[in-house]
């Protein structure tokens, strides 16, 4: 886990996880998610308490401790930012490196069914991702070698070793160089990439009106025939579930012929806040810890 002083320091360059993010190869931010919170107009996400960030950070010791133990070698923390020597943007905070060799290991926890993905022990199969991760570190501290100990499912670790790369490198850093110096230092946010983004780029109109052009109106005429297939099908789905319930009436569990589950209809309990009651009944409380947003809708006409 990175302490506050790492924390401010990613302010003010790309770590390892912006990279990945910022050359749009990550499946949790986008680019203009980093530009944004590089130039201060949003908070960098706290995945503290997410499980897969919160057992990674328990897990990691415990991993690297076990790729010691299979390579033989000894590995230890650098616990200070890392910074290239002639890029003061590219930056990192490595996981261990290895002792007496100018290597660096990144450990990686996942689950057991994102591990499919990945190739067998001894290969360099990896998300591209983590390649561009490790290769920015690389980078940053001048090594030319990593293993990537990834422990998956909790209960296999593999180990992958990373060759330095070129070309791989060389566009890694033109890539980065320009997302830093022509998009964070210009303030000139890179291009939107998701629904997500426009919304966040485009917060609230200008009152203005645009015409169309002929892959706009094909694109009205897409997502008018999505909606009305989704009602279809909403429509569907209500109509075989009223028939499974009324089928299961009290009781939970429906099976086959040979007593395999299809479904099952169990009672639950959950807790939930009552806004209605509590606007109406504590109005001082519920207005302190309300909070006004903006959004735009879009409607088809």
């Amino acid at each position: 886990m990175l302490t506050a002083a790492q924390q401010d320091a990613r302010r003010h360059g790309l770590g390892g996880s912006d990279a990945a993010a910022a050359l749009g190869l990550s499946p949790y931010r986008t680019p203009l998610d980093v530009y944004m919170e590089k130039v201060g107009e949003q908070e960098p996400p706290d995945l503290r308490d997410r499980n897969a960030v919160l057992w990674g950070n328990l897990l990691e010791d415990a991993v690297a401790r076990e790729y010691a133990r299979r390579t033989g070698v000894k590995v230890r923390r650098r616990n200070r930012t890392v910074h290239h020597p002639d890029l003061p943007w590219l930056l990192g905070n490595i996981d261990r490196e290895i002792v007496g060799e100018r290597k660096l290991l990144e450990v990686k926890t996942t689950g057991y069914w994102p591990g499919r993905s990945l190739g067998k022990d001894g290969t360099d199969e990896v998300p591209d991702a983590w390649l561009v991760q490790v290769h920015h570190y690389l980078l940053a501290t001048g090594y030319r070698a990593a293993d990537i100990a990834a422990l998956i499912g909790g209960q296999e670790l593999r180990i992958y070793p990373v060759a330095f790369d070129q070309e791989l490198a060389d566009m890694l850093v033109e890539r980065e160089r320009w997302f830093w110096e022509e998009c964070v230092e210009k303030r000139m946010p890179p291009p939107p990439t998701t629904v997500e983004d426009l919304a966040l780029l485009f917060r609230e109109d200008s009152g203005g009106t645009v015409e169309t052009n002929p892959s706009v109106s094909q694109a009205v005429a897409d997502l008018k025939a999505v909606k009305h297939q989704q009602k279809e099908l909403d429509a569907r789905a209500k109509d075989a579930e009223f028939l499974i319930k009324e089928h299961l009436g009290e009781a939970a569990t429906l099976v086959d012929a040979d007593g395999h589950t299809l479904a099952t209809w169990k009672t639950q309990t959950a807790t939930r806040l009552d806004q209605t009651r509590l606007r109406t009944e504590e109005p001082d409380t519920f207005a302190r810890f309300s909070s006004e947003s903006t959004y735009r809708v879009l409607r088809l006409k």
